[in-house]
């Protein structure tokens, strides 16, 4: 079941990138005219997703942790079954960033790659 969850997260990811991609070929034809390559193009979306991708997951992670506190108080003698650790907090927001990051270069490999003229004439 969780592999279906965290299928379903990468593939929503996803799908906000393409229609994100879609709203900005503008922007990305002005990137693209002043200079930049495709590579800063990829790397400013990126840096994005990946920013909003760790806050998320901090975020997250201390749900969990304060979900687990209060079960541990609810639950008395049984609270030593429960355990939290940092490094378990610091490998899930790893992975959830660099999941992340791989999901928008998949993403927006084929929207940085077309010509600045292209997006100009498509603008109305």
């Amino acid at each position: 079941m969780a592999g279906l969850a965290v299928l379903a997260g990468l593939l929503l990811v996803a799908n906000s990138v393409n229609l994100t991609m879609l709203e900005r070929r503008f922007e990305i034809g002005v990137f693209k005219s002043i200079g930049y390559s495709q590579r800063q193009v990829l790397f400013t979306q990126v840096l994005e997703y990946g920013l909003m991708s760790l806050v998320v997951s901090i975020f997250a992670w201390f749900f969990i942790w304060a979900q687990v506190m209060i079960a541990k108080f609810a639950l008395g003698d049984l609270s030593t079954l429960l355990v939290v650790k940092p490094q378990t907090g610091a490998a899930i927001v790893f992975l959830t960033v660099c999941l992340t990051a791989m999901v928008v270069v998949a993403s927006c490999w084929n929207s940085t790659k077309i010509s600045p003229v292209l997006t100009f004439n498509d603008r109305e």
